[in-house]
């Protein structure tokens, strides 16, 4: 069935490779910015949120959670809002920007929702030490992204981003979309599933100390991709 790609998007990245004969794990820190954190006006996924942003005939639309009045952006909307400025132009390759991008005008008393050079920056780090991370793996297993036969992506901010942005910004592997495959809440329904399971716990057990850990900070080759991978 071939190799898959398993990632877990939060502060943390979480990433887990099974090879040919040997599984693969890391962890990155993402930071909090596709958790909404660290960014101007970031926010969780709630009502208000920006959580989608697309080109629409040259001109560029949100949607809000909720539908109501944006007071802020949440981590699938910065994606989508980073893919749509690459994609127009707006924003260069190395993430640079003339002024502040925005997004929603001043309505009542919420002010305007803006995309900033450092809310951009702060994007950058995270998604090139995912995407460095996956990289990383790849290598370390002698594998490369068409042996994978599947890439799932955990978590809310997996089950909410979309897979086109993300890897239009280098957030993803660069690969057919068609191969992302949402997992939901995995971590939970792991833990739920050990708790309740005697033969579920032994597996988790066994994979766990069969799995190679792979520390990113001591490898020279995971730095220089990590600054390759700031570029969009």
């Amino acid at each position: 069935q071939g190799s898959r790609l398993f990632l877990d998007i939060g502060t943390n990245g979480e990433i887990f490779l099974t090879g040919k004969e040997q599984s693969y794990c890391c962890s990155t820190a993402a930071g909090p910015a596709f958790e909404g954190s660290a960014l101007h006006q970031g926010m969780r996924a709630a009502d208000g949120a920006i959580y989608k942003v697309n080109l629409i005939e040259d001109k560029v639309k949100c949607e809000t959670v909720g539908g109501t009045p944006a007071k802020g952006i949440c981590g699938s909307g910065i994606i989508d809002a980073l893919a749509v400025l690459l994609e127009t132009g707006i924003m260069d390759r190395f993430g640079g920007i003339e002024t502040d991008f925005v997004l929603a005008e001043e309505r009542s008393e919420l002010p305007a929702v803006a995309i900033t050079q450092k809310d951009i920056r702060e994007v950058q780090m995270a998604k090139a030490a995912v995407s460095a991370g996956c990289k990383t793996l790849l290598a370390e297993a002698g594998l490369d992204l068409d042996d994978l036969s599947e890439i799932g992506i955990a978590g809310a901010f997996g089950n909410g981003i979309c897979i086109e942005s993300g890897i239009a910004i280098g957030l993803l592997p660069k690969t057919d979309p068609g191969r992302f495959r949402s997992l939901g809440n995995a971590a939970g329904l792991g833990a739920s599933m050990m708790l309740l399971s005697e033969p579920c716990r032994k597996k988790a057990e066994d994979i766990a100390a069969s799995a190679k850990h792979v520390e990113l900070a001591t490898l020279t080759s995971f730095q220089s991709r990590y600054i390759e991978e700031m570029n969009f």
